[in-house]
């Protein structure tokens, strides 16, 4: 008789321990609300009533909320957000204690899909739930499906209005209005018979100086930041902070056709205004041709290591960021140059860290100076370059012989074709065919041949003429300009050098092992021979 299907007695098997995700958790949440307007803040679905619905929620469920997030005004297309990631980093830090995170729906939290299931799989990992009001619990199919296609929906509707709002403010910029806040030189008086509610003038206190400073640029008989030194001086302040404008907001007031009566509807198509321009067409146009004049003379920025040879190459010893450098001024006034480095990485021992000029060009003159003193190091290097030549050398014989007969193969080939063809044993076409094929071997054969014979390099004579650089190498840093040293150091030290406040030179963890340092370290050591150029890896 069959047994199969038949009920026996229960094993008790053996079961691996629970994930500390999968545990039993308290029965904890936090709720997270945003608005992206101030408007919104105050209607429709407000930052109260959000929060409301959703510890109604926690309540009817038997969770306790432990804490509120509320970001106000902020957009749901990013993660930059300051209430979002302190609760991101709350919830991490108390994934033990926390089972879910309660939100008013899905665009509460994003307005993109790709964010929303990213950050939804980053609390499933530390095992917190995200839940809403206004959706169904669950990790079916079904219900994930539902989830997706609700985030899908709400970045859908963002996207939407970003293509009408795009739409309205064409269509606003048509009737010759700005779609933003007047800029400097202009103000906003409120109206309330307009649907927007305010319309533009122009500053009767800025205006003037802004008039001024065109003509002053145009002109061309002195420089823009000269006319901004004086605009400030003038009075020219920003309606926002009360402080003198900025030399960049300077800059683009030559750049906005506003200030022409224009304004930009889309690209390259141009409308009046309906508030009147501060300066006159000619004179803006006059600007622009200055500004394309000074553009086409304009010199290309060059990074500046006048005075700073070592800048780029120099690291910090501690957490191994590159040093940047500066002149800074001592107590009794005078300006001294220092490599430093604002900025260290955490807990780094060396932040702080000031290097004169002369105490980190002295550290590389001492690293160049051991050159000599070491030369037993080149004396073994030389002779292992020169076994691997002589290696190189039969193995590219050995190389060539192999294609000498496969050249002389291939020119058989086409002998025997020629013979069939003529004997009658094989038409035109599969003689043109074979053919083809016989002389395209023998080109890449050729060429092969001819890359062989130029490769012999003499490694050893290229070498010992770089030993005799070397050797003269602290003159020539001493008496090279700081362009050139800059360049010698990039050559020596090509994943830099580190350099402490003493002096004391050292090579980044990650450094490559061919540079100078390394080599007067390690030796013979850094080598793996005789199998190569390998450096040693530590056990």
């Amino acid at each position: 008789m069959n047994d199969a299907g038949k009920p026996v007695e229960p094993l008790d098997l053996f079961k691996k321990a629970k994930k500390k995700a999968e545990l039993a958790k308290p029965l904890n949440s936090v709720i997270y609300t945003r608005v992206s307007t101030t408007r919104q803040a105050e209607f429709g679905n407000s930052l109260d009533d959000q929060n409301k619905v959703c510890s109604r929620y926690c309540q009817s469920n038997n969770m306790k909320v432990l804490r509120l997030f509320v970001e106000p005004g902020v957009t749901g297309r990013t993660d930059k957000r300051p209430s979002f990631q302190e609760m991101i980093t709350f919830c991490k830090r108390n994934a033990h204690k926390l089972a879910a995170v309660v939100v008013y729906d899905t665009s509460r939290i994003f307005r993109d899909t790709m964010q929303y299931l990213y950050y939804k799989k980053v609390l499933q990992n530390i095992g917190i739930e995200l839940l809403s009001p206004n959706t169904q619990r669950g990790n079916s199919p079904v219900h994930q499906l539902t989830d997706t296609t609700q985030a899908a929906f709400a970045q859908f509707e963002s996207d939407l209005k970003s293509v009408r709002a795009k739409e309205s403010g064409i269509e606003v910029r048509k009737r010759g209005r700005l779609t933003s806040k007047a800029p400097v030189g202009y103000i906003n008086v409120r109206d309330t018979n307009r649907p927007r509610g305010s319309t533009v003038e122009i500053d009767p206190v800025r205006a003037p100086i802004i008039q001024e400073a065109f003509r002053r640029v145009a002109r061309g008989d002195t420089s823009v930041y000269a006319v901004y030194k004086w605009a400030a001086g003038q009075g020219l302040t920003s309606r926002k902070t009360g402080k003198s404008i900025t030399m960049n907001s300077f800059y683009r007031i030559f750049e906005n056709p506003v200030y022409a009566g224009m304004i930009e509807v889309e690209s390259g198509e141009f409308v009046k205004t309906e508030f009147k321009g501060i300066v006159s067409r000619t004179l803006f146009e006059a600007v622009i041709d200055r500004q394309k004049r000074d553009t086409c003379q304009r010199i290309p920025h060059t990074r500046e290591i006048k005075s700073f040879p070592l800048k780029g190459v120099l690291r910090c010893p501690g957490c191994e960021r590159v040093l940047t450098a500066s002149n800074q001024r001592g107590k009794s006034g005078k300006h001294f140059g220092y490599y430093h480095l604002p900025r260290h990485n955490p807990g780094c021992p060396n932040v702080g860290l000031f290097i004169p000029l002369r105490v980190a060009d002295n550290a590389v003159v001492s690293v160049i100076g051991r050159v000599r003193t070491e030369k037993q190091i080149f004396v073994s290097w030389n002779k292992y370059l020169h076994e691997k030549q002589e290696q190189l050398r039969e193995e590219i014989k050995e190389e060539l012989l192999i294609l000498h007969a496969t050249r002389s193969r291939q020119e058989d080939i086409k002998v025997a074709l020629r013979e069939k063809f003529v004997m009658g044993d094989l038409d035109r076409n599969d003689y043109e065919d074979g053919k083809q094929r016989a002389e395209n071997t023998l080109a890449e054969v050729q060429s092969m041949i001819r890359k062989l014979g130029d490769s012999d390099i003499p490694l050893t004579k290229i070498f010992e003429k770089s030993v005799k650089v070397l050797e003269h190498l602290e003159s020539d840093w001493k008496t090279a300009s700081d362009r050139q040293k800059h360049h010698i150091a990039q050559v020596l030290f090509p994943s830099g050098l580190t350099c402490g406040k003493k002096g004391g030179v050292g090579t980044p963890s990650n450094a490559l092992q061919m540079g100078l340092l390394d080599i007067l370290e390690g030796g013979e050591l850094s080598l793996a021979t005789p199998t190569g150029l390998e450096p040693v890896l530590p056990a």
